[in-house]
């Protein structure tokens, strides 16, 4: 036991690939946070970029068996030689695929990644972490919520819980996705209810995402300036010296999240508060999303309403019906891990 508990002390090195989109390195970031529960990390970074190169091509080439110097080498443009030697990868988002299988491959290490593995072979990786329920049963799979950096430091930061009935609420405006388009009506919407509840003494904490229109992003930030704003607090990502979401859902009582990102509900609905989306008119979530939502709903930590004709009266009485998720998800991905890779993470009995 105790020769175990001294290997548990040594620094695992771990390797983090990210292609640069927030909502996809903030769930890697999330699992290293996990790992980082179990035993000391020494991590490293590396952004990577398939270029012109199809998806479906990468995942013949990887499932066929390539070298895999030769897949970093010609999808990547990375030389294997200057990879480190590491124990564990980590990864999210279809673009890091290809490059997870060929670094765990060369490196010999284990590899988890969170996502949907498209036609990449499952046995390509040690875990494969999905928020989708059903997925939670195939190869090497495991059903988990959306790690979030932001949300396990929002409620480190929290002083005391969440006030119920809230006095203060964060709301997280995303933008047009694939699955939801959003026309000048649902953002009329949206404003006249951010200044309806601001009038009966809430105070709003806002934050804007990469897809939020640039002219909405001008609007929240009017909203948010004089002497007796709507908003209290708005966070700009255009602005390099605008507050962090950690921030915002720590001091948040409740949450408002416009509906099509699923990444800014998890958040939410991980920093421990009540969460309630907010839907466009045209609002068509996939298949899985669904699912992954009903889960969340069936929890009680979560409920989507229609922007159209929302009153302070109904989103309020929305969060009054909700339980917050009490435990901090990152013990349990924590737990999770060490069953899964025993060999890095878990101590002898």
């Amino acid at each position: 036991m105790h020769l175990k508990a001294a290997l548990l002390s040594i620094p695992l090195s771990a390797l983090v690939l990210s292609d640069g989109r927030p909502g996809h390195f903030n769930l890697a970031d999330g699992i290293v946070a996990a790992a980082g529960r179990l035993r000391p990390l020494a991590v490293t970074r590396i952004e990577v970029r398939r270029g012109h190169w199809p998806g479906d091509v990468v995942a013949a080439w990887s499932n066929a068996g390539v070298a895999p110097a030769r897949l970093l080498r010609t999808v990547y443009g990375l030389d294997a030689a200057d990879l480190k030697p590491t124990s564990l990868v980590v990864s999210a988002g279809a673009e890091t695929l290809g490059a997870n299988i060929a670094c765990a491959r060369l490196l010999g290490a284990a590899n988890v990644f969170y996502g949907s593995l498209r036609r990449f072979r499952p046995d390509g990786f040690s875990l494969t972490l999905t928020s989708y329920p059903a997925f939670g049963q195939r190869l090497r799979h495991a059903f988990a919520l959306k790690p979030s950096p932001s949300a396990a430091t929002a409620r480190l930061q929290r002083a005391g819980r969440p006030a119920s009935p809230p006095r203060t609420l964060a709301l997280l405006v995303g933008g047009p996705s694939g699955e939801s388009d959003y026309g000048g009506d649902d953002w009329a919407s949206m404003l006249q209810l951010i200044e309806a509840v601001a009038a009966g003494g809430l105070r709003w904490l806002v934050s804007n995402s990469r897809r939020t229109p640039a002219a909405l992003s001008d609007r929240l930030a009017d909203l948010s300036r004089g002497t007796s704003p709507a908003i209290a607090q708005f966070s700009d990502t255009r602005r390099t010296t605008s507050a962090s979401l950690a921030g915002i859902l720590a001091a948040a009582d409740a949450a408002v999240v416009t509906d099509e990102s699923s990444s800014m509900v998890s958040d939410a609905v991980a920093a421990g508060l009540p969460v309630v989306g907010i839907a466009p008119k045209h609002h068509r979530l996939t298949a899985n999303e669904r699912d992954y939502r009903a889960h969340l709903m069936a929890k009680r930590w979560y409920r989507a309403l229609p922007l159209d004709g929302l009153t302070p009266a109904r989103l309020l009485g929305a969060h009054a019906e909700l339980l917050p998720l009490a435990e901090d998800p990152v013990g349990p991905l924590a737990a999770l891990l060490a069953e899964r890779l025993p060999h890095l993470f878990a101590a002898a009995d």
